[in-house]
């Protein structure tokens, strides 16, 4: 099961942060850079998880749970620029 995880999962996520950069940079929702950010995370998550499939535990990112800490950092970083650039609810 950890290999799963390790090897999988951070596919699942680069395929979702592409899907997400690629609408960020066509939508403009937030600051374009994020989504480069994404892209370039997607890369290193995917480079990760294939690197967990050719036998090294550690990977290149290091063990499973450090692969995740660029993801976390790009989710956080989306949400933060969503609500600082939200506008206020007009009142009825």
């Amino acid at each position: 099961i950890t290999v799963i995880f390790s090897a999988f999962v951070p596919i699942g996520q680069a395929a979702f942060m592409v899907g997400a950069s690629v609408l960020i940079l066509r939508g403009g929702v937030v600051a374009r850079w994020i989504g480069w950010f994404g892209f370039a995370v997607s890369v290193l998550l995917f480079a990760g998880s294939l690197w967990r499939v050719s036998g090294d535990p550690e990977g290149l990112l290091g063990p499973p749970p450090q692969g995740l800490i660029p993801f976390v950092i790009w989710t956080v970083v989306i949400a933060a620029t969503m609500i600082r650039s939200s506008t206020p609810a007009a009142s009825a």
